[in-house]
This record gives C-alpha cells, sequence and structure tokens, in this order.
C-alpha cells in the first residue's frame, strides 16, 4: 500500500486534486450552479477518477460505496490496508485488550 500511496498522491498533486482527496478542500457553499460548486465537482470527479483507475478491480469493494467522495475512498483504503501491516497488529490487539463486558 505504501508504494500505491506514494505514486498515488504524487498523481493526484500532478492533476491539482490531493487536497481534494484527502478532504482538505470541502465542497464550497452553494447551489449546484453556482461557479465554484461546478469547479470544485469537476475537481472531486479527477480525484475519484484518478484513484479509481489506479486501484485494481480487486479493491473496487472497498470504495464502491464512496463514488463521489473521493476523500471517503482514500481513508476507507488507508484504513483497510495500513491495519493489516505490524502497526495495526499492534492497535487491533490495544483495541481488544481495551475492551470491557458491558454492566448488566
Amino acid at each position: 500500500f505504501d508504494d500505491w500511496e506514494f505514486e498515488t498522491r504524487a498523481e493526484l498533486r500532478r492533476r491539482g486534486v490531493l487536497v481534494i482527496a484527502l478532504g482538505e478542500e470541502t465542497r464550497p457553499l452553494g447551489s449546484e450552479n453556482a461557479k465554484a460548486v461546478k469547479a470544485w465537482i469537476a475537481k472531486r470527479d479527477v480525484a475519484t477518477a484518478t484513484i479509481i483507475s489506479r486501484l485494481d478491480a480487486s479493491q473496487f469493494a472497498h470504495v464502491r460505496e464512496f463514488e463521489e467522495d473521493p476523500a471517503g475512498m482514500w481513508g476507507r483504503l488507508k484504513e483497510t490496508h495500513q491495519s493489516a501491516g505490524l502497526g495495526g497488529v499492534v492497535l487491533m490487539w490495544k483495541k481488544f485488550y481495551g475492551l470491557t463486558k458491558p454492566v448488566e
């Protein structure tokens, strides 16, 4: 995932849409016909298409529900793939040991 993320961030940056994919630039206020909103939607679509085009078809199931939300896609992919590494295993163990029995 680290190599894919590095390359994809570079491509999103090249296209000027990394801030949208990371959720740092959100939809501006206004109607669908407002110039700023139309421009943001176009950039959002570029970010979404870029992420999808760089995925293997086996990964589509993770992001299908975020068709118009590149930040959601990005977050889900990070969550899915980083939890598989050593840091993710340690985090899962911490969560497991932090579980408590509900009071009845």
